[in-house]
């Protein structure tokens, strides 16, 4: 059973009478600061979590043409000292095989610079040294990942690597 009002304290009765238009707004502002907290660490976290799985793609496509250039492609083969380069929006043309995906997965969204800096011998055996780069657009800038192999320098396509399980 409740006391009756009279012998209720000071407090009581100041809760009854309900909360000050200060008191309103200074709860709505510290809502609003845990609120762009809140939203500001989600949005660099989904930034973050793309970037990631855009880089994770590039080394993919990487992977790619590493594996081509291992397998004798020769198309895919630039002589010393030169390079051969696809920009954005080219690569589902020039190879449909990896085309067609969407999303980060999308081939036209890199950009892949093969070069050959010169060869190398390993185990006897003179091999080319080819470098491969695959760029992507980030929110702010443009970044990379680089990858290197080798390959025999007259291996015609389809032959088996100087090196089996290694090439």
């Amino acid at each position: 059973m409740r006391a009756p009002r009279s012998q209720r304290g000071p407090l009581a009765s100041r809760w009854a009478q309900g909360l000050t238009l200060l008191e309103v707004i200074l709860a709505l502002a510290v809502l609003g600061i845990v609120g762009a907290v809140f939203t500001t660490s989600v949005l660099r976290n989904l930034r973050h979590t793309t970037t990631s799985g855009t880089r994770t793609q590039a080394a993919q496509v990487l992977n790619y043409f590493g594996r081509r250039i291992v397998g004798g492609d020769a198309a895919l083969r630039p002589a010393v000292g030169d390079e051969l380069a696809w920009t954005y929006d080219e690569l589902s043309a020039a190879f449909p095989d990896i085309g067609g995906a969407t999303g980060m997965a999308d081939a036209d969204r890199y950009r892949v610079v093969i070069s050959s800096p010169g060869t190398s011998t390993v185990a006897g055996a003179t091999l080319q040294q080819y470098d491969v780069t695959v760029c992507f657009a980030t929110p702010d800038a443009e970044s990379c990942v680089t990858g290197s192999t080798l390959s025999s320098t007259d291996s015609p396509s389809g032959s088996t690597p100087p090196l089996p399980g290694i090439n």
